[in-house]
């Protein structure tokens, strides 16, 4: 295993829901963490190595020795969240398009895209009026704080539809609240009952915290199929 240099790890391999607890206590003892996905482990399916900068390695050692999580502990620490963070989630709206339009933006601005708020607003405004698309947005406080976008697709070997996973976000100020887990989750709920046979999704390969919150939701990596693209743009 090859950490980013300046990086060591602090605990080896763990579950993807323990990795994600254990990196929330370090984080809020003001911590940096850098979770990386691993899997054809010897005797284990896959795991997650927690690391932090080397300069915060005894401090991290001396929390997780104090504050170890077990798996019959992680129900109980996930309670521990703050009750400020409670949300909704829900299947969005037209009116609910411009606040979509801004974490759409952000969104993009996360995958470097510059921000541009009219293409941003244009784009989710026509998934509305088109209606080919399903967005599921959290809120809190009568503010949207994340979302998640679904686009209906067909798969000819099953003979069956499915659901392509395009978006999902969850914004700075509301995350490791829960929110992108019920995103994911009401997603499959809905895809479930419109009788999809599966969802699907891409991430980025360094996207480590994404893989782990996606792997303790039972989504598994495609190990057996290449995936190629196109660029039509001139």
């Amino acid at each position: 295993m090859t950490l980013p240099a300046g990086w060591a790890a602090v605990k080896d391999a763990v579950a993807g829901p323990e990795a994600a607890l254990l990196g929330d206590r370090l984080e809020q003892h003001g911590i940096p963490v850098y979770l990386r996905y691993l899997r054809d482990l010897p005797g284990l399916e896959a795991g997650v190595v927690v690391a932090v900068p080397d300069e915060w390695l005894e401090r991290a050692r001396t929390l997780l020795g104090e504050d170890g999580v077990s798996e019959g502990e992680l129900d109980s620490l996930a309670m521990e969240r703050p009750v400020e963070s409670a949300f909704t989630i829900r299947r969005a709206a037209a009116a609910d398009a411009a606040e979509i339009a801004r974490l759409f933006d952000l969104y993009r601005q996360f995958y470097e895209q510059p921000a541009d708020a009219a293409r941003a607003h244009a784009f989710i405004g026509a998934r509305f009026d088109r209606k080919d698309s399903v967005i599921f947005i959290a809120a809190r406080g009568g503010e949207l704080v994340g979302f998640t976008q679904l686009y209906p697709a067909l798969c000819s070997v099953a003979a069956a539809p499915f659901f392509v996973l395009y978006d999902l976000f969850v914004a700075p100020e509301a995350r490791r609240t829960g929110a992108a887990r019920a995103l994911m989750q009401a997603a499959a709920h809905y895809a479930k009952g419109t009788g999809a046979v599966r969802l699907e999704l891409a991430t980025a390969k360094n996207n480590h915290a994404a893989q782990a919150l996606y792997q303790s939701l039972g989504w598994v990596r495609d190990d057996v199929f290449d995936h190629y693209s196109l660029s039509l743009e001139d």
